[in-house]
């Protein structure tokens, strides 16, 4: 531990460990024990700052693993190893404290165990149990987890964590050497040997931090120490109509945007620029104003036809050593000026129902949705906003859908006429437990779904809903008809469900329904189901 720099604070803990620890050899009284038991308690809140202070550094990582570096995501997935290792190796000691502790009578009203001064489980539980041995061999498996993220150069971090993540053999005080196990169990009191564990927890989260900020500052994805770094744009539209206004930012991915770049804009030589790293403008450069990170660009363009733009992002070199030297990245980006058009489509299919809520999506390219309206002869039109429309048909044949766009204020542009066909909607399926009139059924089937429906096919893309607003019911068995009269909106009677259990095979039950569809037809339709 000797290359780690420690808090005064840890220090201070480890002196106050090996006084305790010397006087625990001597058969040190109760008092001292709880003394000790404080310790622990420090020890315990060590190993939670640790864990609350590198969680951030986690974070981090992951943060620039998602920008798809190559170099940060193989960072991440060292960073998500030695993470889920630390604690799980953390989370064994911590079953191994409250098994010493569970049982051997518990803890008191203050939380200090009643065995405290029990010096036969530590050893009886890691040497003779080997439960020592299993601890060791997973001390030894994280250390070289961590150990082989550090570059052989940074020795110092090697050995830091080597020494606090160690499971060498101990020395007594008479110099007799005893193996790792012994050493934190064997002829120590049941308080000493929590705070052993406890101890080693604190290691663990020490060695854990210092693994993760050295992964962290090799990345270093503050200083954009990152495999690629590009120039990007965003443009509100690529697509613009003639005599509009093309916008766009220009920003670095990973970028720091305390960070003010300089956006150049113009044509230069991309062969020299690419070969030798040297700029030779061939056009007039522009340069952007710059703000939080972001250049911003506009252009007119009154030309129809694909338009491209392209520059140099420039920032300064992240290296204290090279100030005054920038970082260069080139950029392009290409736009199309186009006539005017309208694009409408349904969101279900290009065919309108009578009787429905005919949603249809209608938009102008390069034009708000606030700024489009839609007329037609056959329909009531209702706008929902997010260029949705809602069409409600009077008639049914084929329609104009016509849009019109804001193009300048007041001035209005028919951008397109449609044509869409109105259609009344199929007529409903009747069907019991979906066995439809004419087929065989089992009389129990009949019974549990207990009421005729009127349905839509399922090829029929709509959601659409019909009802049953009346049906008759008469049985045939082999003693005559039975008239059993009027089933409520379609649903059987308890009666009438009690006389069909009592069919037999081959006889069959008769219907007579009035259903009504979404759009408001009424259909008559009859016809019977046979027993089987």
């Amino acid at each position: 531990m000797s290359a780690e720099k420690l808090s005064p604070r840890q220090q201070m803990i480890g002196i106050m460990y090996l006084v305790l620890l010397a006087m625990l050899a001597m058969n040190a009284s109760k008092d001292l024990l709880d003394a000790f038991l404080k310790l622990e308690s420090g020890i315990d809140l060590t190993a939670s700052n640790f864990k609350q202070n590198v969680q951030p550094v986690y974070n981090k990582i992951s943060e620039a693993a998602s920008f798809n570096s190559e170099a940060a995501k193989a960072t991440n997935q060292k960073a998500i190893n030695i993470q889920k290792e630390a604690q799980a190796v953390f989370q064994l000691i911590e079953t191994h404290k409250k098994w010493l502790v569970d049982n051997t009578g518990g803890v008191d009203e203050n939380g200090i165990p009643l065995a405290k001064d029990n010096q036969d489980i530590g050893a009886e539980y890691f040497m003779v149990k080997e439960n020592g041995k299993e601890l060791k061999e997973r001390m030894m498996k994280l250390k070289a987890l961590m150990t082989g993220c550090i570059d052989k150069k940074d020795q110092a971090i090697v050995q830091s964590i080597n020494a606090l993540l160690a499971t060498e053999e101990f020395k007594d005080y008479e110099d007799n050497k005893m193996s790792w196990e012994a050493g934190i169990s064997e002829h120590l009191p049941l308080a000493a040997v929590t705070a052993n564990l406890s101890n080693l927890q604190s290691y663990i989260r020490n060695a854990e931090s210092i693994t993760v900020n050295y992964l962290f500052e090799e990345l270093g994805i503050n200083n954009y120490k990152v495999n690629k770094i590009q120039a990007a744009t965003i443009a509100q539209s690529s697509y613009v109509l003639k005599g509009e206004e093309y916008k766009a930012q220009i920003f670095l991915a990973a970028s720091d945007t305390t960070q003010k770049p300089v956006i150049l804009v113009g044509e230069y030589d991309e062969q020299l620029f690419a070969s030798k790293g040297e700029i030779k403008w061939l056009s007039r450069v522009d340069t952007l104003d710059v703000s939080d990170g972001f250049g911003n660009y506009k252009r007119f363009e009154n030309t129809v036809g694909e338009h491209s733009w392209k520059g140099l992002v420039r920032i300064p070199h992240p290296n204290p050593k090279r100030k005054g030297e920038f970082l260069t990245y080139p950029f392009e980006n290409k736009f199309l000026v186009a006539q005017p058009s309208a694009v409408v489509s349904s969101d279900k299919l290009n065919i309108m129902y009578m009787g429905l809520e005919n949603e249809i999506s209608i938009s102008v390219p390069g034009i708000s949705s606030s700024k489009v309206r839609v007329s037609n002869s056959k329909c009531k039109i209702d706008k929902k906003g997010d260029g949705k429309f809602v069409f409600v048909p009077n008639s049914t044949g084929k329609t104009d859908v016509v849009v019109q766009a804001e193009i300048n204020p007041g001035q209005w542009q028919t951008m397109g006429s449609y044509n869409w066909m109105i259609k009344k909607l199929p007529e409903p399926e009747i069907s019991i437990g979906g066995k439809s009139l004419g087929s065989k059924i089992n009389k129990d089937v009949i019974v549990a779904v207990g009421k005729v429906t009127a349905t839509y096919s399922p090829d029929f893309p709509l959601t659409a809903k019909a009802n049953v607003v009346a049906c008759k019911l008469e049985i045939n068995t082999s003693n005559g008809i039975l008239q059993l009269g009027e089933v409520p909106n379609g649903v059987f009677t308890n009666a009438q469900k009690d006389r069909i259990r009592n069919l037999r095979r081959g006889e069959n039950i008769y219907l007579i329904i009035s259903s009504k569809g979404a759009d408001g037809i009424s259909y008559k339709k009859e016809g019977s189901y046979i027993i089987n």
